[in-house]
């Protein structure tokens, strides 16, 4: 498999007033392309500290991030930018969909601002909404508006789709759909997805867990077998 990414000792330092906060002290980890990363890890633990510097909305405070063969830490604000918009897709816990655009007008104008985007009626069936496209946000449940979200990232054709905890603001069951579709994504596209979370049986779908604790990498687990999520026993 193609190594795509990689942290090397990556550290990243906040300050609140004279307080100084280790968010992350010195992070290792390298993700290959296809693997379905699911970085694990409690509240105030690093992993959305990680996400925010993957996907380019933040800097580190030291250290390399290495997105095919191209250190992003090096890259002025423009060439960030560029590389959040033509490199990665986000799906967050709350859609932040375009309320006056419908479902489809929401993934064609994802996919306006890249040349090798995907086909945006073709991806709206793909998560299993062609019979909404002509609906609003304001009309579609909070599965369906997040489906939404994962098809305009998806429509990009990203490199990475980055996940910040996708199915936080859903039910169980719908929660379990969308990890559902995110699977089959992954596994249909080869899509690199990388899904942060504090919930342990999520891991379970993974190809590579990655447990963050206290701003460091507890440990690095490839699971020998990736469940599917009918698999896993929800508890």
């Amino acid at each position: 498999m193609r190594k795509i990414l990689e942290f090397i000792d990556v550290k990243k330092e906040y300050q609140i007033g004279e307080i100084k906060i280790q968010a992350l002290k010195g992070v290792d980890f390298e993700i290959n392309e296809g693997e379905f990363v699911v970085i694990l890890g409690a509240s105030g633990a690093g992993k959305s500290t990680i996400l925010n510097l993957l996907g380019g909305m933040d800097r580190a405070t030291s250290g390399n991030i290495i997105v095919e063969d191209t250190n992003i830490e090096k890259y002025n604000d423009k060439e960030l930018t560029n590389y959040r918009r033509n490199k990665v897709g986000f799906v967050f816990q709350f859609y932040n969909l375009i309320n006056n655009l419908t479902a489809l007008e929401n993934v064609e104008f994802a996919s306006s601002i890249k040349k090798d985007s995907l086909d945006p009626k073709e991806i709206i069936e793909k998560v299993g909404l062609s019979h909404r496209t002509q609906n609003f946000p304001t009309q579609l449940s909070g599965g369906e508006q997040q489906r939404v979200a994962i098809a305009r990232a998806i429509a990009k054709n990203p490199l990475l789709l980055l996940c910040d905890e996708p199915t936080g603001a859903l039910d169980d069951v719908t929660g379990r759909s969308i990890l559902s579709l995110l699977d089959d994504l992954n596994r249909d596209f080869n899509k690199t997805i990388i899904l942060i979370t504090h919930n342990a049986q999520i891991a379970e779908m993974a190809d590579k867990v990655i447990h963050v604790r206290n701003g460091i990498i507890d440990s690095i687990v490839k699971p020998e077998s990736r469940k599917r999520v009918t698999e896993i026993d929800w508890q």
